[in-house]
């Protein structure tokens, strides 16, 4: 069975915070092509007042237009994953809208 990942969702935090929270076009996330680094965020836990989350690279292996989403491998070695369950190298599929960053090449 799958794991559930709780994304960040970076369309809804540029929406809410446009001035401070810029992400990526459609058009950006199309052209990802495979070998690209893009940055993502997914939630860690909760304390009482807000989410907190971790972000990392993922080195980008397929894009999938028609799904909307990027396959890739988790490039950080990440602090958080007794809270996410992520861990460097994992393998995950990864929605547009948590898209956060594209390194450019």
């Amino acid at each position: 069975m799958a794991r559930k990942i709780n994304f960040v969702d970076g369309v809804e935090q540029s929406a809410k915070h446009p001035s401070t929270f810029e992400v990526p076009t459609a058009e950006e996330k199309l052209a990802v092509k495979s070998g690209t680094f893009v940055k993502i965020g997914v939630l860690t836990g909760f304390d009482k007042a807000r989410p907190s989350a971790e972000r990392f690279w993922l080195k980008v292996d397929w894009n999938v237009p028609e799904r909307q989403v990027v396959v890739g491998r988790v490039d950080n070695d990440l602090v958080c994953t007794d809270g996410h369950g992520l861990k460097y190298k994992d393998v995950i599929e990864v929605p547009y809208n948590a898209i956060l960053t594209i390194l450019p090449e």
